[in-house]
Formats: structure tokens, sequence, C-alpha cells
């Protein structure tokens, strides 16, 4: 079974591949596929080319209870993405006694599956031939398979919450400690500077802002900073919106803010489904514009009566209305405005 998002980084299509190469070894096997996204119609395709209709199902379960019950009845689950963090499916079914199989170069899968050990990891090099190989050895074998359920389920109590608690409270009292003792008398100019840049950043602008003024080894100019830290946090620009819809900034391991503030909105990509670059940048007439409309609209459009136009492509009914408020884009606005006035000196 598979559980999660049908979208192109999970890379479903791998695994109906690989099973369509041996399913016909093992007419009792069957592959479910549980979930949605915007690659449900081209998987529903792969299944019909691969003459494996009567396999192969696609279902959706609404539950956690459900999605419980749909683990008791699978024996092997499967995450086939490029990347992960730490994916909440696999543990499940891990937990649940399921078999999991992934492939060695996924990041935060190889940390959790040992290969052989607790679960099967194929080569990614060569991922379709080597997951129908990692699939039939698992298959084909009761006592591998009951070995690597038992082990599987043994290892995963490490993710158990009392255990991941306490890790995060000593980490917490570990940095508290060394807060206390900070000597700020006698540290470097450079050191302080750099911690008070830090710091405005987690007060002012979050977790996304911080992390950009971090990019020392990004050439990036004191305005794309400024325009990152600006946009960051809006709700008119959407990191999954912007991947799915142009999957070549993901490919290409591009960060999607920054993709867009130097290079989409010149191509007319859309920020998110409510700002329509094209649309916006001709109804204000603003075509001698050298910049991020986006960050034009938030810095002065707005202030003029300026509305943000919606692409018309519609994920629900309200999203024609789901804007920030005034308050929240003036409370943006001066933070990136103070962040101008009062750090001509940073070392950019």
């Amino acid at each position: 079974m598979y559980s999660g998002r049908f979208s192109f980084e999970k890379r479903v299509d791998l695994l109906i591949e690989a099973f369509a190469k041996i399913h016909s070894k093992y007419p009792l096997w069957t592959l479910t596929l549980f979930g949605e996204g915007p690659l449900e119609s081209y998987l529903k395709s792969a299944i019909e080319s691969f003459n494996i209709k009567e396999k192969v199902s696609i279902l959706r379960e609404s539950s956690v209870e459900g999605m419980y019950r749909r683990y008791l009845e699978h024996h092997v689950i499967v995450l086939t993405s490029k990347y992960e963090g730490c994916p909440l499916s696999i543990r499940e079914g891990m937990a649940n006694g399921l078999v999991p199989v992934a492939f060695d170069d996924c990041s935060g899968i190889n940390e959790i599956i040992v290969n052989k050990e607790n679960g099967l990891l194929a080569d990614g090099r060569d991922p379709v031939v080597s997951l129908a190989v990692a699939l039939e050895e698992v298959m084909c074998s009761d006592t591998l398979r009951t070995q690597l359920s038992s082990k599987a389920k043994a290892s995963i109590s490490r993710f158990d919450p009392d255990v991941i608690n306490k890790k995060w409270i000593d980490m917490v009292m570990s940095a508290l400690r060394q807060v206390e003792v900070f000597d700020y008398n006698n540290c470097s100019n450079s050191s302080l500077r750099h911690f008070r840049k830090y710091l405005y950043a987690l007060k002012y602008q979050g977790k996304h802002a911080s992390d950009i003024l971090e990019f020392s080894n990004e050439p990036l100019t004191k305005l794309e900073r400024l325009y990152y830290a600006l946009l960051s946090e809006s709700p008119l620009f959407d990191n999954r919106f912007y991947l799915e819809t142009y999957y070549h900034v993901k490919e290409k391991g591009e960060d999607p803010l920054l993709h867009y503030i130097n290079e989409g909105w010149l191509l007319g990509y859309n920020p998110s489904e409510n700002f329509c670059t094209v649309d916006y940048i001709s109804k204000y007439q603003l075509h001698d514009l050298n910049y991020c409309p986006l960050v034009y609209f938030y810095l002065f459009g707005w202030l003029i009566g300026h509305h943000p136009i919606h692409t018309g492509i519609s994920r629900s009914p309200a999203s024609f209305t789901t804007v920030p408020l005034r308050k929240e884009w003036q409370k943006d606005t001066d933070a990136v405005l103070k962040w101008m006035q009062n750090n001509e000196e940073w070392e950019i």
C-alpha cells in the first residue's frame, strides 16, 4: 500500500511501474493507493496503460480511525518519495506491523529504515528495477516479512511522544543555560551584531526570514533579502501552489519565493491562486515596474486602493476573498521599512 499525496515529488508512478513488472508472478497480491492530489488522473492513466486495473485501487480514507483499520488489512507500506522529513504514514505503518519499503537516497526515510533490519531500501539510482526487486523479495518470503514486520514495530518506539517530548525539553533547557552564561560584554562587535540581527528577524519576520538571513552561501543582494522578509509570511504567496504549478522550479531545487522575486514574475508566473501577476500589472498600468509586483502591492499598492486579482484557478469557493487584513499588511510593511532604516551597515 501507499498512503500520501499524489504529487510529483512523491513519485507514485514508480511504484505503479515496479508493481506492473512483477504482479503476474504473485496473483494474490494487490496494490492500494490511499490519497488524492494533482496527479491522480495521471496515475489512473498509468494504471490503465500497464493493464493492471484489476490489481491496483485508488481509495480515500477520511478518518484517522479508518486509516488505522486500513493498515491492518495490508502487509507492506511503500514510500517512493525523492525526499522526506519524518513521514507520518511510514511510521504509522511500521507501528501497525507493516514492512516499510523505500529508497536508500531519500533523506528522512533512510534515517528511519535500516536496510534488511526493519525494512527494505531500494537503490535510488535505478528506482523502478530496484523497487521491483525489493517488493518481490518481501512478497515471496513469509519468513522475511514476519521478521521485518516485528523489527519495524519495535524500532518505531523511539518516535513515541514521551521520548520526543523529553528530547525537546532537554534541548530547550540546554539553550536556556547557554543564554544565562552568555557574556555580552566580552563578545566581539560582529558577534553581537549577528545576534541582534537574528533576534530582530525572529521577532518581526518569523522563522522564514531568519532562515534567509543565514544563507551565507547565497549571493543575495540586500533588496532580495528585504523582499524575501516582506513576502515570506504573506498569504498571497503559496509555496505549494508555486511548486506544483511550476514543476521545474522544484526539480532544480530552487527556493520558490526567491525564484518568483527574481525571475517568476517576469515570466508571468503567479505566486498563488489569489494573485495574478499579469492581470495585476495590466489593471494598474505597472508595465514599467522593474521589481516584483507583489512587493509593490505590499509596499504601496494597497495604500492607494489596489486589490489582489484572482487567477481564476479556485481550490475553494472562498478563495476569492482569502486575502490578508489591511492591519496585517501595514504591520509587515512597517517592519520592513524599519528594517531598511535601521540596518544600513549590514554586511550582506
